[in-house]
């Protein structure tokens, strides 16, 4: 899907180990943000964006945060189920 402002909205082929880069990524999709977009609101290139969705790199917590806050997220620990 076009949004018009130079990004396309598709499902990522995330590959990151980190689920809740996954979770970002399938978040970012639903609410049909480009990666242009999100990288305006939070402050980061759309690239390097792509690069945390498809794993190629590892976003630190701080970026995992603002990328989250940017999308109206919080980034929140849960207890492992045993």
């Amino acid at each position: 899907m076009w949004d018009g402002s130079g990004g396309v909205i598709r499902l990522p082929k995330t590959h990151s180990k980190f689920r809740v880069v996954r979770e970002l990524a399938e978040a970012r999709v639903r609410h049909e943000v480009s990666r242009i977009d999100l990288g305006e609101a939070s402050g980061y290139h759309h690239m390097m964006i792509g690069r945390y969705e498809r794993g190629e790199t590892t976003p630190s917590l701080k970026t995992l945060c603002d990328l989250a806050e940017a999308l109206g997220y919080d980034v929140v620990l849960t207890p492992k189920q045993t």
